[in-house]
């Protein structure tokens, strides 16, 4: 590469898909879609990026009208996409997202295998890694291979260059089929993690503990430096070896507010590099500050 590398506020990896929303039916009671851009790596380095973060996404899309697009759109959000690579091997994941006659939200996923799961480590400039001040992952490269290898691979890069690794360990029971497997890749993330956001159903099932301060203690115990687990019914408890602070909040379930926990993520880790501590050095009041900056960003 000629001349300097750039530097990163953060990086991230995972899922990149369209989602396609259920929306009102016409006249004809057929049912119409919303296309967006989806998959919590762009929500969160959206949130980053306009808290004044510079942030890059590495990715596979197909080379496809949705692949195109999602390029396109993501660009335009000002994240770095020169690491989203396109191919012709695969088309682009899609998320369906519908409402049964209950009105309970149901997702079908079109990846069969999807092009974000064809990413390898080959696809990506190692100086992104090595020049990144937090590599942000979720869990659903690790459905399938080669993007299961290539995310170990990326965070051996980044770690061996000083950065973070922040992980959203997401099970959903549409993508993984057998939760025992499921639990075990995602797990297998757990001790390279600096920043760990989960909910409380999933801090649940990776630790067995009965609640998120005992599931926080175990994850802190076990190497995780700094964990934040959402709780649907109480806010948002966030805790390191250190310290611990709770912010409240409601919510309901829904599309809404799993984007807006991402926008929450997103906007807590800009807060954090800002401030510039470790996680070891974060008071009460520091991890309360953080929880707030993430909580407005979200408009939660």
């Amino acid at each position: 590469m000629v001349g300097n590398p750039q530097t990163y506020d953060i990086t991230a990896m995972g899922a990149l898909l369209i989602d396609f929303m259920q929306d009102t039916g016409d006249d004809h009671g057929r049912a119409l879609f919303e296309r967006s851009p989806g998959g919590a790596p762009c929500r969160i380095l959206s949130a980053a990026h306009s808290s004044g973060m510079k942030t890059a996404l590495i990715g596979k899309v197909g080379n496809d009208i949705h692949g195109r697009y999602l390029r396109r759109e993501l660009d335009r959000e000002g994240i770095d996409v020169s690491n989203v690579t396109l191919t012709g091997a695969a088309y682009t994941t899609i998320l369906f997202e519908i409402y049964d006659a209950d009105g309970k939200r149901r997702k079908d996923y079109a990846r069969r295998p999807g092009a974000d799961t064809q990413l390898s480590f080959r696809d990506i400039d190692k100086n992104v890694l090595r020049n990144t001040k937090i590599l942000h992952i979720d869990s659903q490269l690790l459905t399938e291979e080669p993007s299961r290898t290539t995310i170990f691979r990326a965070i051996k890069e980044a770690e061996e260059s000083g950065a973070y690794i922040s992980y959203e360990p997401r099970y959903e029971a549409e993508l993984w089929g057998d939760q025992e497997i499921a639990v075990a890749r995602i797990q297998s993330v757990l001790p390279y993690v600096d920043l760990l956001r989960l909910t409380e159903e999933e801090a649940l099932l990776l630790t067995q503990c009965p609640s998120p301060e005992e599931a926080a203690k175990y994850l802190i115990d076990n190497g995780v430096r700094l964990v934040v687990i959402t709780m649907s019914n109480r806010g948002v408890y966030a805790a390191t070896k250190n310290a611990a602070a709770e912010v409240c909040w409601r919510y309901s379930d829904g599309k809404k507010t799993e984007s807006a926990i991402d926008t929450f993520w997103g906007g807590f880790l800009a807060a954090f590099l800002d401030a510039g501590n470790t996680p070891e050095d974060m008071e009460k009041k520091d991890l309360e500050k953080n929880l707030q900056m993430g909580r407005k960003k979200a408009h939660l």
